[in-house]
């Protein structure tokens, strides 16, 4: 990391393409702000991570040369104090679907069947195609539903709301009714929003399961249906999550209510492959790390046993003071069996055969 004093470039400068440089507006450590004269901003980083990771991650960049050195810039339309540190931060953290590991077959069904029509449901409409009010994800625990969610939050550029039984359930009769109109109602003040609903297997059960003591739940299963009716034109989209899709209510599943299901699967070699590589890639590492081994050797892993993984090798490396090594994570991987039966895989892939578009 370099330590900025005095400017990159002074003004007047003219970089490849011809932009000139007018002067430097902002400084914070390892980053400088130009403003050119074709009135967008160009950063200047000045930390070899920050460029390790513009490169790895292909994001569009510029490279240029000042004082002999390669100094890696891109260029922003605006720029006013404050936004620095938020611009490296989106640079650093990946962000929207780019977060999510491989799964490149999931990032595609939520292009297309969910952020497209949600962003676009006025054309939708005007060819005759009603966006899904409601999204399932389906799926063994620890496969990243929430984390999905969150993420895809961020590539609607929408608030998240959350919501579970736990949360907004409760013993007394009308009281989760209530909560389920007041959690709709928010959704719509603060829209564009995802109203995430986890295990909502639980908050909107089959009602012929429910026993002669609960069948108040009838009027709380109504009352969610009613208000998730046409959300989507209220910018809200429902996102439910359950690791038991058979218990959830039929008509929740119905069209134009929750009519889009997604199965969360375990993570495939290629997502393997790219979330240790993203587990690992800011921490101290030896260099005999074989990433494609590892993902061969885990397969039927979720994504949280492989951050287990990573965790457990880190911990040891740090009270032994040495770099996270290969046999370090082969070692902690060897000791994991696959937390999903064949039993379980099949029920999933059973209901997404029999509830398939």
């Amino acid at each position: 990391m370099t330590q900025i004093s005095k400017p990159s470039f002074p003004p007047g400068w003219v970089l490849p393409g011809g932009a000139r440089i007018l002067k430097r507006v902002d400084k914070q450590q390892f980053v400088e702000a130009f403003l050119l004269d074709s009135g967008e901003y160009l950063y200047l980083f000045h930390d070899e991570e920050i460029a390790k990771k513009l490169k790895n991650r292909d994001i569009s960049h510029e490279v240029l040369f000042a004082g002999g050195l390669e100094i890696k810039g891109k260029r922003y339309p605006d720029h006013k104090e404050g936004d620095i540190p938020e611009r490296l931060k989106n640079l650093i953290q990946r962000r929207g679907l780019d977060a999510i590991a491989g799964m490149a077959e999931l990032k595609k069904t939520l292009i297309r069947d969910v952020i497209q029509p949600f962003l676009n449901w006025e054309a939708y409409e005007k060819y005759g195609v009603t966006p899904s009010n409601g999204i399932l994800f389906f799926g063994p625990p620890g496969c990243g539903k929430t984390f999905i969610a969150k993420k895809l939050a961020e590539a609607l550029r929408a608030e998240l709301i959350e919501m579970s039984e736990g949360t907004i359930g409760s013993p007394y009769i009308h009281a989760t009714s209530n909560n389920i109109v007041q959690a709709f109602r928010k959704a719509e003040q603060i829209a564009p929003c995802i109203l995430f609903v986890d295990e909502i297997s639980g908050l909107m059960p089959r009602r012929d399961s429910l026993s002669s003591c609960e069948q108040y739940r009838e009027a709380e299963i109504s009352e969610f249906l009613m208000h998730m009716e046409g959300s989507v034109k209220k910018k809200v989209l429902v996102i439910g999550a359950t690791n038991f899709p058979e218990r959830i209510d039929p008509a929740i599943l119905r069209s134009g209510r929750m009519d889009k299901r997604i199965f969360i699967s375990p993570p495939d070699k290629e997502a393997r492959r790219e979330l240790f590589y993203l587990l690992l890639e800011d921490r101290p590492v030896s260099s005999d790390i074989d990433i494609e081994t590892l993902a061969g050797m885990t397969e039927g892993l979720i994504s949280s046993d492989l951050k287990l993984i990573a965790n457990n090798a880190a911990l040891k490396a740090l009270q032994d003071n040495t770099l996270i090594s290969m046999d370090l994570l082969v070692e902690e991987a060897s000791r994991f069996k696959p937390s999903l039966s064949q039993q379980d895989l099949n029920r999933y892939l059973e209901f997404e055969g029999f509830h398939r578009n």
